[in-house]
């Protein structure tokens, strides 16, 4: 949603300038049973509302390189972050054991290297969403589709790519985070 003025900053423009701007879906939270926003452990899901979110690029590839072995070597091995997101675990085979890359196997080798995508934005409440003391909220590629903590997880590749591309481009975007 992108308007400007005062008073005009929750009006519905699905378009900007002529551009359609997208919709995603997303897990948030691992709740059982209950949608409570104030879980304790920061496990209750981003509350409903409006929000302005800004990239935050410290530590996105630090986690990354943490977990890659020596690259290029017979013993690689890389294992999906919580802030990345392979484009094989989108396509309809699998690495040998679920998130994980191993050079030496050779149906992992055969599959090839993952491609990575990494992004994260911090997310702020605008007035009067209440954020149910909940923060270090962001949105994320959900790494292993079973949700986060409380950030929105943006669970296909191809989602990733257009909510990456999207909130690059359009800085001061103003988005509405909705329970279905």
């Amino acid at each position: 949603h992108r308007n400007d003025g005062y008073g005009q900053e929750f009006a519905q423009d699905d378009t900007d300038l002529g551009n359609v701007i997208f919709t995603w879906s997303g897990k948030s939270g691992k709740t059982v049973g209950s949608v409570d926003y104030s879980l304790r452990n920061g496990k209750g899901h981003t509350p409903p509302g409006w929000w302005t979110a800004t990239e935050n690029t410290l530590a996105t590839s630090e986690m990354q390189k943490a977990k890659v072995g020596h690259a290029a070597q017979a013993n690689e091995s890389w294992e999906q972050a919580g802030f990345c997101r392979w484009l094989q675990d989108d396509a309809t085979t699998q690495y040998s054991t679920a998130w994980e890359y191993h050079a030496n196997n050779a149906r992992d080798f055969t599959i090839g290297r993952p491609t990575i995508i990494e992004f994260k934005f911090r997310l702020a409440p605008i007035t009067p969403t209440n954020p149910y003391n909940r923060f270090g909220l962001l949105i994320h590629p959900d790494g292993k589709r079973d949700g986060t903590l409380g950030c929105i997880g943006v669970q296909s590749y191809l989602q990733c790519q257009q909510v990456r591309r999207t909130l690059r481009n359009y800085h001061g975007l103003k988005f509405k985070v909705q329970i279905q």
